[in-house]
């Protein structure tokens, strides 16, 4: 795919074109999501020009569900600079046997799979999400490094996965980091990490969002959204608070910049909160906008599973 291989020789100093024969990855598969108690990324998402918000993962816990090994990973967002507010959470686990990452779904389901099988030898075909179906190849080496704000840092090596039928949105992974780049669609919506803490070593700068002493209680002027469950199935709550009365336009957009949903509500003083029904999208990365009638407008994405 063209635009795998533009992203990955624009932010990885690696061989990244897929070899003749597979060269067998020999890392630890787990390096490439690395999943410890009190890691931390925090990445700046670009969704559409001029518009961009911030994401913050962190691992708060590990705890054992049915024998297996599982660890909470905790999400967060902030828009304009704003406190973090809590976006979602999931339970993942490593699983040997494929060397994927699997997300509990609860407890009579079978469990998600969250990633492509990191161990994968570098050149080789392999299935992602769709078992039997052997359309991705996976790019990358060894070496390489990832581009943080204060300097490169060398990685033992990056990987990444691409098909010909893959809509945009294969993270790329640097073993030691977690993946640190994400590309939403082949025009400009991005995910770069800005900041990471992998088993206490710091990279890059942490994101410089506002505490909650330092920010109003209420505005009158675009809310942050918060929005849950994210990932959803069928229906997701967007909850905004605003200072005085005010009129929304909402809509929402595929990835590829088609409007799925466009409704207005009138919201009071306080906190709000909105119901979508998103049963009938196909499953993918959605990016939801809120305006009021001043023109102010506040973004942020939500994930159907």
């Amino acid at each position: 795919m063209r635009w795998v291989a533009l992203f990955l020789t624009v932010f990885v100093c690696a061989p990244m074109a897929a070899q003749e024969d597979p060269v067998p990855d020999t890392l630890d598969y787990r390096l490439y999501y690395p999943l410890e108690v009190g890691n931390v990324w925090e990445y700046k998402v670009i969704i559409f020009p001029g518009e961009t918000y911030y994401l913050r993962r962190e691992v708060i816990r590990d705890t054992t569900i049915q024998g297996r090994l599982y660890f909470a990973e905790q999400r967060w967002e902030s828009h304009f600079e704003e406190p973090w507010i809590p976006s979602g959470q999931s339970l993942l686990r490593y699983d040997d046997a494929t060397t994927r990452l699997y997300r509990w779904s609860g407890p009579s389901q079978v469990d998600v799979i969250h990633t492509c099988p990191l161990g994968a030898d570098f050149g080789s075909t392999v299935d992602c999400f769709e078992i039997g179906q052997k359309e991705e190849t996976v790019y990358g080496g060894y070496g390489g490094s990832v581009l943080f704000d204060t300097g490169p840092v060398p990685v033992a090596a990056t990987k990444t996965f691409a098909g010909i039928a893959d809509p945009p949105g294969i993270p790329l992974y640097a073993s030691g980091i977690g993946d640190y780049f994400l590309q939403l669609d082949i025009g400009s919506s991005k995910r770069k990490i800005e900041y990471a803490r992998i088993a206490g070593v710091e990279y890059g700068v942490p994101i410089p969002v506002r505490t909650e002493s330092d920010s109003p209680e209420l505005t009158s002027g675009p809310s942050s959204i918060d929005v849950a469950p994210n990932p959803f199935t069928s229906e997701v709550r967007l909850r905004v608070r605003y200072a005085i009365p005010q009129q929304l336009d909402i809509e929402v957009f595929d990835i590829v910049g088609r409007r799925v949903y466009a409704g207005e509500e009138f919201v009071g003083v306080g906190r709000t909160e909105l119901n979508l029904d998103g049963s009938d999208w196909p499953r993918g990365v959605y990016f939801v906008r809120v305006c009021t009638t001043a023109g102010q407008s506040a973004t942020t994405h939500i994930t159907r599973l």
